[in-house]
């Protein structure tokens, strides 16, 4: 196989995940009923994404399990729910989907000062920033002409950094 094609393979497969990850969230959102079965269930999450065979769905929801961003939950009944790490992996996709220049002639400067404990996210903010289209003033210093999607500030709550993290809108002037 061609290595665009094996890309491209790649890309589809992790458009499918990510859509598939969005389709669970939105059925889990949506209280299964009371006698509801595991088939009925993955049925609901099937006519959400009914643009693909209901055996890829299947392997698709075996491989989430598999990575760690679904877990089955069958206390009272069958029902699947996004892990940390498979929410904070639909926020970063959201997030890379959502860039939206700004009109009004302002940036956005975001400013983190993060622990070393932390320096993991740290390391992985700085990278989600730069990918986006973010540019270094400093190294914790970040400055771009595109606004931030809410779904960002939800990923900080998430990984417990927003009390280490400023955005701030400002306009730049050159002399």
């Amino acid at each position: 196989m061609k290595k665009s094609s094996k890309k491209k393979m790649v890309q589809i497969i992790g458009h499918f995940m990510v859509e598939l990850l969005g389709a669970i969230k939105d059925a889990a959102q949506a209280l299964p009923q009371p006698l509801e079965s595991k088939g009925e269930y993955y049925q609901r999450i099937y006519r959400t994404t009914h643009d693909y065979p209901s055996q890829k769905i299947y392997r698709g929801i075996y491989n989430l399990q598999k990575q760690g961003l679904v877990k089955a939950n069958t206390k009272k009944r069958y029902i699947l729910e996004l892990t940390l790490e498979g929410k904070q992996k639909l926020l970063i996709n959201k997030i890379s989907k959502s860039r939206v220049p700004r009109n009004d002639g302002y940036s956005t400067i975001v400013i983190f000062d993060i622990p070393e404990e932390r320096a993991r996210y740290r390391a992985f903010l700085r990278r989600l920033l730069l990918k986006n289209g973010f540019m270094n003033i400093q190294k914790s210093v970040l400055i771009s002409r595109f606004d931030l999607p809410q779904e960002f500030f939800e990923l900080l709550k998430e990984l417990k950094i927003r009390q280490n993290v400023s955005v701030l809108k400002a306009q730049i002037q050159y002399k």
